[in-house]
């Protein structure tokens, strides 16, 4: 009985971490869309990430106009 018990924990074990250990589908990663990351160009030519746009209040230390908001990497349409 006992190693009835240890035989099947065993295999519940087993199963589970060769479950997480799996690979996923094709089909799985490709419901992922890829995130744009966002940038803002200053009216000088200067390109902010979000993080720096946030830490200069959305005005561009240089010229002191506002920034504008751009978006790269993710295509639109497919």
């Amino acid at each position: 009985m006992k190693s009835t018990r240890i035989g099947l924990a065993a295999l519940f074990l087993s199963a589970s971490l060769a479950g997480m250990a799996a690979p996923k589908t094709a089909a799985a990663a490709k419901t992922k869309k890829p995130v744009a990351e966002v940038k803002y160009r200053a009216h000088c030519g200067m390109i902010y990430s979000a993080a720096q746009a946030k830490k200069y209040h959305y005005i561009c230390p240089m010229d002191h106009k506002p920034l504008v908001k751009i978006t790269s990497g993710a295509r639109k349409g497919k």
